[in-house]
């Protein structure tokens, strides 16, 4: 069966990787969102006749456009002729039992984007964290509202000091609060640390155990063994600790991590690159993570992008040449055969030729799809909605 051959490399920016479609009654909406967008018209593809293909696609295109940062008139009058030709099919083909308020609906879409704009402007998903807050403010079954009045009283009441009697307080004051900041970063990244030291679920007290231990005997080495130590030995662990620091360089409005590195003399001459030019794994553009390949994850993706001229790339480094005034990504050309949806591409291969691209030049990331012998690529409609 299909399904027991597809995987759905996902990019941060979705939120929520892919779940089995066995386990969709315990899915959320943001994972439907996915699924329809992306992974539905590679999926009944192989599923559906012609003819039922062509009606879900009908769902898939207009809320793709719907969905997108500009909407033309003509694309805005298309997408609302294609959920009403979807709602006249559905009652078509499923009779009025299948005419829910959630179908009627779709109809309604259309007239909210002319008036309020791109569904992802008045979407719900902020909401969800605000929600999540309000959980964890409720302790017992009895007077929730109050709990919940109590807790919202003391968020307003802390941002009229935050804003109004901070800024003029005492330096006392100041710095006793700066003192509960310190302390509540300092437990945070301790609890981070210990749970980084989990490896299985299997002897989780012997882990911590031995973390705790192997930072007693690394803090006992530093203040006592280190500073004796010779030349060699210091430059030896020196270089260890560059390379586990993770290294942040912001330029252009682009930030970039990962470890930097000079880059090969080779490609420094196939490019026209200086002989200082760095490389990085990875780069958040936009609000959006961008990173080179990584053949050992299969489940999450960031590596895939579209070019403003519409072509697709698969992104290998990105490369900061200052003395050039350079910044671009190395990269293989993904080509692409016959579009299945407004968003998704059936993949032809993609390139062994190493090329480089402007990283102005990347307009957005896209889900990369695997079914069978078959690949797709599709984008996002905007990189806002996450």
């Amino acid at each position: 069966m299909v399904l027991h051959h597809l995987n759905a490399q996902a990019p941060h920016q979705l939120a929520r990787l892919s779940k089995p479609i066995s386990e969709r009654k315990d899915w959320k909406a943001k994972e439907w969102e996915n699924f329809v967008l992306h992974y539905s018209a590679p999926i009944f593809r192989y599923l559906l006749d012609e003819n039922l293909f062509q009606y879900w696609k009908l769902l898939v295109d207009s809320l793709h456009i719907l969905l997108q940062d500009e909407i033309t008139n003509d694309e805005l009058d298309n997408a609302d002729r294609m959920l009403h030709e979807f709602n006249v099919i559905t009652q078509e083909k499923f009779t009025k039992v299948a005419m829910t308020f959630n179908v009627h609906q779709l109809l309604h879409l259309s007239s909210s984007v002319l008036h309020w704009g791109p569904l992802w402007c008045h979407s719900t998903y902020p909401f969800e964290s605000a929600y999540h807050n309000l959980l964890q403010t409720i302790h017992c079954a009895k007077g929730v509202n109050l709990q919940i009045v109590r807790f919202i009283n003391y968020e307003k009441c802390a941002n009229y000091l935050k804003s109004n009697i901070y800024p003029h307080a005492s330096p006392v004051v100041t710095k006793y609060l700066e003192n509960i900041k310190k302390k509540k970063r300092h437990l945070l990244s301790a609890n981070l640390n210990l749970l980084q030291t989990i490896h299985c679920a299997k002897g989780v007290n012997l882990q911590i155990v031995r973390f705790i231990n192997y930072e007693k005997c690394a803090n006992y080495l530093k203040s006592y063994i280190y500073p004796h130590a010779s030349p060699v030995v210091i430059k030896y662990l020196e270089n260890i600790k560059k390379k586990k620091s993770v290294r942040i360089y912001e330029k252009n409005g682009v930030t970039y991590l990962g470890y930097s590195a000079i880059m090969n003399p080779k490609i420094l001459r196939d490019f026209d690159l200086s002989a200082t030019a760095t490389i990085y794994k990875r780069a958040v553009i936009k609000g959006c993570l961008y990173s080179s390949e990584n053949k050992k994850n299969e489940r999450s993706n960031n590596s895939f992008c579209q070019l403003k001229d519409n072509t697709f790339k698969n992104i290998l480094y990105f490369i900061i040449d200052n003395e050039n005034n350079k910044e671009v990504i190395l990269c293989r050309e993904v080509n692409t055969l016959n579009k299945i949806s407004q968003s998704t591409f059936v993949v032809d291969n993609i390139s062994n030729e190493i090329k480089v691209s402007d990283i102005k030049d990347i307009k957005t990331i896209c889900v990369f799809i695997k079914i069978e012998n078959n690949n797709y690529i599709s984008t996002l409609p905007n990189l806002h909605h996450n």
